[in-house]
């Protein structure tokens, strides 16, 4: 650990300097677009609304799935002939 930290110091000083200046701007760059990033969210309502967002999406999923169900259930109806899903009483679309 102590070797890599005396030879990253000592690259500073070394020829392969541009390169190691070129690390540190990328590594700056990106922790300000992390803080960026993290005021943005906290600015756009943070964990809250993305629980809102989760919860909304769940209720609608479970729309869909109880509609498919039924759709399912009409169709093994229709396909066994029997009950009030056969072809003749089929209306409209069925999703």
């Amino acid at each position: 650990m102590a070797y890599g930290l005396l030879r990253l110091m000592g690259s500073f000083f070394s020829h392969d300097g541009e390169k190691v200046k070129m690390e540190v701007l990328t590594l700056l760059i990106a922790v300000i677009a992390l803080v960026i990033g993290s005021i943005a969210f906290q600015r756009t309502g943070g964990i809250k609304e993305l629980k809102r967002q989760v919860e909304a999406v769940n209720l609608k999923s479970e729309s869909v799935r109880d509609r498919t169900a039924d759709v399912l259930e009409r169709l093994e109806r229709a396909v066994r002939g029997k009950g009030k899903g056969a072809p003749k009483d089929v209306q409209g679309p069925l999703v």
